[in-house]
């Protein structure tokens, strides 16, 4: 793994201050810790570091209500390998009884972005919800919702991931042109998630 890492980096010609690129800044590697859900981020993080990556993507999982996120900061702090990003708990863990998370997507964006904040990661993942009015009041609210994530952690990204489509009805953001300009109405980025894209 280490190998391809370092190949893909000889390859991949670097980016400088004259480049009109608007990311000035070298490709880093990393995996989601929803790969190994049942894992802790200590222990995402050391085959992270073993097997070449720059750090990883970590989704709430048990360990975070477990053992508290104050714990989890130390842990990330503690590692080379670092939390890159922060995507909010898998949704049939978090409806789960007894879980303390929002059981509303939207309405957990503030908490996700403060997590990123406290794990140090420097973007944070949210979710399209199936719009077909961008004149509804969900429309609205959705605005409003990505609003006060961003306002929640003004130094961390809030990035919209890609969705996936399944077999439900299309929607207005199953469209990349209309989640491109959504994204950038309202200063988000933008996460592709090659799963979703794969499936689609």
């Amino acid at each position: 793994m280490n190998s391809l890492k370092q190949h893909a980096r000889a390859v991949t010609p670097p980016l400088t201050s004259t480049t009109s690129s608007t990311y000035p800044a070298l490709m880093r590697y990393s995996f989601s810790t929803g790969t190994f859900y049942f894992r802790d981020l200590a222990w995402c993080l050391r085959l992270a570091q073993q097997a070449g990556f720059d750090g990883v993507e970590y989704v709430i999982g048990p360990d975070y209500f477990i053992r508290g996120e104050a714990a989890l900061a130390r842990v990330a702090r503690s590692h080379s390998s670092r939390v890159l990003s922060l995507h909010p708990p898998f949704v049939v863990f978090s409806r789960l009884p007894g879980v303390p998370w929002p059981k509303q997507g939207i309405s957990s964006w503030p908490r996700t972005m403060r997590a990123a904040a406290a794990l140090g990661a420097p973007m944070a993942v949210t979710h399209t919800v199936s719009l077909f009015s961008w004149q509804s009041p969900r429309a609205e609210r959705y605005r409003a919702a990505l609003k006060q994530g961003r306002e929640a952690a003004p130094h961390v990204e809030l990035t919209i991931e890609s969705p996936q489509r399944g077999r439900r009805r299309v929607t207005l953001l199953d469209d990349l042109r209309a989640l491109v300009d959504l994204a950038g109405e309202q200063q988000c980025g933008i996460t592709l998630d090659t799963c979703h894209a794969g499936h689609n």
